[in-house]
């Protein structure tokens, strides 16, 4: 098992290209180590691939619905950030009519596939899902 090295900072590549210039500079300048994954890790040993768009739970791959997957995506896509509910209907259902319910039936069906805590509902504002600190001592 590859232990990792608390001190580096873990990017995925979407998180890598948001950074500033000065940001990454800095990083180099102090001789930070940093990592660039596609790789997701959740809790309960699921991880995301961002580059495939696949859930995995121990190295085997989670089958969604075009909606989860879609859904689950764009969570992914703004880890550890609300998403707001009007967005989530713009991206998933592509502005087409739906209801709240429906939303929620969605996240449910991902969350019986997953486990409960994955999707974080934010109370008349969206959903988040937040990355698992990769630097816990049960880690």
């Amino acid at each position: 098992m590859i232990k990792i090295n608390p001190e580096i900072k873990n990017f995925t590549h979407n998180q890598f290209k948001n950074l500033s210039k000065n940001e990454i500079d800095n990083m180099i300048k102090n001789k930070t180590p940093f990592l660039v994954s596609d790789i997701i890790f959740l809790e309960y040993d699921f991880t995301y691939c961002m580059a495939t768009q696949n859930l995995y739970n121990k190295g085997k791959e989670i089958s969604l619905t075009k909606i989860e997957s879609k859904l689950l995506n764009l969570l992914m896509l703004n880890i550890n950030t609300i998403v707001d509910y009007k967005t989530v209907e713009e991206i998933v259902w592509k502005g087409k009519n739906m209801s709240r319910f429906t939303m929620r039936n969605k996240i449910k069906d991902i969350r019986d596939k997953t486990y409960h805590e994955i999707i974080k509902n934010d109370s008349n504002i969206g959903y988040t899902i937040y990355e698992k600190s990769r630097f816990n001592k049960s880690s």
